[in-house]
């Protein structure tokens, strides 16, 4: 009757029992471009969500789903802000084309344990940190290879984090940014000519590094 949009209907009727998006196989059907605001805020059964052609993400589109363990968009280029926060069972993560990103976008990913970030130039303040009162142990492993800015307290509370890694374009690292990473003993820098990024304050204050147990490399590409 015209009272509800398309997105405020979908989300009444099917946000309790929808497990899995995908976009459609059929030739026929037109693709799947953009994931609208709020579009599955807090859907509590969705598990898997895929869409390959989808290049933006809108504000809370993905907010909250408790129990959301795969999250895969090959072409998205852009999210805006808390697309993910607060999936705290996400443990699949692929945005391996996404460039630029909103504030909070992925925090509070307390189970996230392989991610695909392999475009992506900046990290505003905030963005990607656990829950300080649930640390993350199962993130060991992080590139960034196409990183030029890292805002602050970006990387907090990743306790199980050993390995962090940057291509040679990084120019500034925020204030707090990994601190609190406890068992991060090795961060790589892509290039010998990389130039040494500008540095804030307790970068790895909390780290194994911090406590002396510090191994940076340069590595020629």
């Amino acid at each position: 009757g015209g009272q509800q949009t398309l997105d405020d209907f979908a989300y009444q009727i099917f946000n309790q029992t929808v497990t899995s998006l995908a976009d459609s196989t059929d030739p026929n059907v037109p693709r799947v471009t953009k994931m609208p605001k709020n579009l599955t805020r807090e859907w509590p059964s969705l598990e898997s969500i895929d869409y390959p052609n989808v290049t933006l993400l809108d504000q809370y589109s993905l907010y909250a789903c408790p129990s959301l363990k795969v999250a895969r968009f090959a072409s998205c280029t852009e999210i805006k802000g808390y697309v993910l926060a607060n999936a705290n069972a996400l443990e699949t993560l692929y945005l391996p084309s996404m460039t630029t990103m909103g504030p909070g976008t992925l925090s509070g990913l307390a189970k996230l344990k392989n991610v695909n970030l392999d475009s992506l130039e900046a990290m505003p303040n905030t963005t990607f940190i656990a829950p300080s009162d649930v640390k993350n142990y199962d993130l060991t492993e992080l590139s960034l290879p196409a990183m030029k800015s890292v805002g602050t307290t970006c990387g907090q509370y990743f306790a199980g984090l050993t390995k962090l890694t940057f291509g040679s374009s990084v120019t500034s690292i925020g204030s707090s940014a990994f601190r609190y990473c406890s068992a991060l003993s090795t961060v790589i820098f892509g290039a010998e000519t990389a130039a040494v990024p500008s540095a804030g304050s307790h970068i790895f204050d909390g780290s194994a590094m911090a406590l002396g147990h510090r191994s940076e490399e340069h590595t020629s590409e």
